[in-house]
């Protein structure tokens, strides 16, 4: 369940940056989650609401939204996105993928030429879009 690690890091930066700008709340969060991630939506924000629990950050709202990935071949320059190609991957690559996005050459490759020299230009991180906070 990497939900509750990357919420982890979400909810630690969120603290983090309240005791920089001496906030006595974190209101509202927007993230921005990309689609490489795989992210269990509920999880992910049950994960954040639990882990603020205890702190400013508790009670916040919370709104993710899923960054469609880009990926570009080197070769032949030909685009698409994860989506495209998940359901011809098993069960075992996506949970690969799912836990480590980095690997995502070994299992995928170019559409347009079969290459697996590109570059994933979108949808790869989790991103704190804006965060209101209470001074």
């Amino acid at each position: 369940m990497h939900e509750w690690a990357v919420a982890e890091g979400v909810v630690d930066t969120l603290l983090e940056l309240g005791k920089k700008e001496r906030a006595k709340r974190i209101v509202r969060v927007k993230l921005r989650v990309g689609e490489l991630r795989q992210i269990e939506r509920d999880l992910f924000e049950f994960a954040l609401r639990e882990l603020a629990k205890g702190t400013i950050a508790e009670g916040m709202g919370v709104e993710v939204e899923v960054e469609r990935s880009v990926m570009c071949c080197r070769v032949c320059g030909f685009k698409w996105s994860f989506d495209e190609v998940k359901e011809k991957l098993g069960e075992e690559e996506n949970e690969a993928i799912h836990f480590l996005p980095d690997i995502l050459p070994v299992y995928v490759k170019c559409p347009g030429c079969g290459s697996v020299d590109f570059e994933v230009s979108e949808g790869r991180g989790v991103v704190i879009w804006s965060v209101e906070m209470e001074k």
